[in-house]
């Protein structure tokens, strides 16, 4: 059985003269700028082969299949956040604190609105995903998966952290 809840962060917008300062930083000594491709941290192989976010991700890649959907892409910049907030939902702690102080680590971290999806579950192939996971034609993902300790030993705590895609 899975209990699925969703939390989402947004961030504001910053003030106009930062991207000057941006921009200025941007250029180099030489006066011109150096262009090159920002890294997003995604990591389109996915997680270490053999862990549990492995098998999780697996089961996300079988369900968007199913449903004739490109397949996820692992964000490996966000794989430690996602690791820490599910090592503290298997430690007892408020699942929706622990979702939005995640989704706020995450917006700050990249800049960009996000979503973090918490689920208890007796196994790591999750049937159904919710709707919104396979209904969107890409999706951008890190998974973390503890094994719970005090609330319900022997079941999985599982966060996975969906960033929305950058404009």
């Amino acid at each position: 059985m899975i209990t699925p809840t969703t939390h989402s962060h947004a961030m504001r917008r910053p003030p106009s003269w930062v991207f000057g300062l941006i921009l200025a930083l941007c250029l180099g000594p030489s006066g011109c700028l150096a262009f090159r491709r920002a890294s997003s941290g995604q990591d389109p192989a996915g997680p270490e082969v053999g862990t549990d976010a492995a098998q999780v991700f697996a089961s996300l890649k079988e369900a968007r299949l199913e449903g004739a959907k490109l397949q996820p892409t692992w964000v490996g910049l966000l794989e430690p956040l996602a690791r820490q907030g599910a090592n503290r939902l298997a430690a007892g702690g408020d699942w929706g604190s622990i979702a939005n102080d995640i989704a706020s680590q995450t917006t700050y971290r990249l800049g960009r609105n996000v979503s973090v999806w918490t689920f208890g579950s007796d196994g790591l192939a999750l049937r159904p995903w919710p709707t919104r996971m396979l209904a969107s034609y890409s999706l951008s993902v890190a998974i973390g998966v503890a094994l719970m300790q005090t609330t319900a030993p022997g079941r999985y705590a599982i966060l996975v952290v969906i960033p929305e895609p950058g404009r």
